[in-house]
């Protein structure tokens, strides 16, 4: 869950001037965010994001007004899913669109002064035409979706034995998600290869590893994969 500061929610609540932005960058999104912060610091925006990397925004004027809806979750199931490692949901509707951005990375912001709160890292599943034909839905996921792709040619290249750290390291190379800085209570297992597929799901891998270690995938908001657990004690959702 993340830690805001009750001061900066507070500032959020009673500022007037919220303004919503959806980025896009030239290359992949490089900066690094605080996984965990996003309250205002003078480390949040590194300054080799510049101007000259954003390709284009889509602006506050051209959104509808109350259109956005961001799902999360680490288990929709009824049962909760030990190991689940789900995608986040965005959705906006806007208008004015002339460019073809299916398939392109996003960030999105909300400015209110001079602070832009980052709401996450986005690809465009899809961009339907609404009644209206000016105006279009952009239906977006986060990076978890990359590990739907079928991975079975990188089994079978690796070497083995390796430790699960390794294993998980050269899944999320291969797929290209960065792992945020963190280590796993099973990381020092040695693993074998056991099996010689022809496909294999890059999300049912990384499930796998989760379920080992006791935790759920989640992709932060600056892209990056990390491992949630649930507390011994007290309401996860505090």
């Amino acid at each position: 869950m993340i830690d805001i500061e009750q001061k900066y929610k507070d500032l959020y609540q009673s500022y007037g001037g919220k303004k919503l932005r959806l980025v896009f960058y030239k290359e992949d999104y490089r900066a690094l965010y605080p996984s965990e912060t996003l309250y205002p610091s003078e480390s949040l925006y590194p300054s080799e994001i510049g101007e000259d990397a954003v390709d284009f925004e889509i602006t506050d004027d051209m959104i509808s007004a109350e259109s956005m809806t961001i799902t999360e979750s680490i288990s929709s199931e009824e049962d909760l899913d030990f190991g689940a490692c789900e995608s986040s949901a965005f959705e906006i509707t806007v208008s004015g669109l002339s460019q073809d951005i299916a398939g392109r990375e996003f960030m999105a912001f909300e400015d209110f002064g001079d602070y832009h709160m980052a709401l996450g890292l986005y690809t465009v599943e899809s961009v339907p035409k609404q009644e209206d034909k000016d105006t279009r839905k952009i239906i977006a996921y986060d990076r978890m979706q990359r590990f739907d792709e079928d991975v079975s040619s990188w089994y079978n290249m690796l070497t083995f034995p390796m430790t699960l750290q390794q294993f998980r390291q050269s899944l999320c190379e291969f797929v290209g998600v960065p792992v945020a800085n963190t280590s796993l209570v099973n990381d020092d297992i040695q693993i074998t290869k056991t099996v010689h597929p022809t496909v294999l799901s890059g999300r049912d891998v990384l499930k796998y590893i989760c379920q080992i270690n006791g935790v759920f995938g989640n992709i932060t908001k600056n892209g990056e994969l990390c491992f949630i657990s649930i507390p011994k004690t007290g309401d996860v959702t505090s």
